[in-house]
């Protein structure tokens, strides 16, 4: 049997135990997007039972949503009915769910999403997850997540917790989301700018290399007080750094940043290669600044405090 993305077949083979005894939830924290890779995984192993993927990322998912889409899927009769509340509509879901005798793999990518972080929601998650018929496999992105459920949320949640450091971007959940990966930018210019949420989703798929390499082309940016940074002059920066010891592990390191269209690269008149920023400086210096990183011209690199 394949592996899911690069994870052994003994994990899987634990994992799949896990959620087979029905006493358990298995919970993935680690750097990157874990969506595709938690996906190959249920798909695989769980392909012949119901299951329902939940994007935590949504700025409009909610749990009274979820509810409403286990109610639908298996034809359970059950609404919402705001004088009786979400905790009552939740309990007739489960009742429902349990009579009927079926199995439902929920799949929940970043449980700890701003919408979902509310202690209402997260109480309904854990009831879900309580349910003996259904089986929880969630995500979580945020290195303070955890701080979300108390002694008794944990107690019904029943976790599992494992690593997948997948380093992959978050893509699929930014553009899924509510938030828009982009601005318009009235005036202009490159007609987009990356929102601190954009930022933050890219930040996790990079490299502490990679950040640096940024830290030290903002720096150089802000020191010439211009938004052309000569691709030399960046190379030499981030060489007496010990950052990269070659251009063209530079210009890999770069990839990352010319697809999401923080910078560019372009050869100038006199032919030399120059690398322009494309996203407002001041949100970026704010953004690295929040990140451990001091990008005023006379500093070095600070530390990253990142997952």
């Amino acid at each position: 049997m394949a592996e899911t993305s690069g994870v052994p077949q003994k994990q899987e083979d634990t994992w799949e135990l896990l959620l087979a005894s029905g006493k358990s939830s298995l919970l993935f924290y680690g750097l990157g997007s874990k969506r595709r890779a938690v996906n190959d995984f249920v798909d695989r192993r769980f392909g012949e039972y119901s299951t329902l993927k939940v994007n935590g990322f949504a700025r409009s998912i909610s749990a009274k949503q979820i509810l409403d889409q286990i109610s639908d899927g298996f034809k359970l009769g059950k609404s919402y009915k705001s004088r009786e509340g979400l905790m009552k509509y939740a309990e007739d879901v489960i009742k429902a769910l349990e009579n009927l005798g079926e199995d439902l793999f929920l799949v929940i990518h970043t449980i700890d999403g701003n919408s979902l972080r509310e202690q209402e929601h997260q109480k309904v998650l854990a009831k879900l997850a309580f349910c003996e018929r259904i089986r929880m496999i969630a995500t979580v992105d945020h290195v303070k997540a955890a701080l979300l459920w108390d002694d008794s949320l944990l107690s019904q949640f029943q976790w599992v917790s494992f690593a997948m450091h997948t380093r992959e971007p978050y893509t699929q959940e930014v553009m899924d989301s509510d938030v828009k990966l982009y601005s318009a930018d009235a005036s202009g210019g490159d007609g987009g700018r990356h929102t601190m949420a954009s930022l933050e989703a890219l930040w996790h798929s990079l490299t502490v290399n990679t950040q640096s390499i940024f830290a030290c082309l903002m720096r150089i940016a802000l020191r010439k007080d211009q938004t052309v940074v000569k691709m030399m002059d960046l190379y030499e920066a981030a060489r007496e750094d010990f950052l990269v010891a070659s251009m063209p592990v530079l210009q890999q390191q770069l990839i990352e940043f010319v697809d999401h269209e923080i910078i560019s690269k372009g050869i100038n008149k006199l032919g030399e290669e120059e690398v322009k920023i494309l996203t407002t400086v001041s949100l970026l210096k704010g953004f690295l600044k929040q990140k451990g990183f001091n990008v005023d011209p006379e500093y070095g690199d600070g530390d990253d405090d990142d997952y």
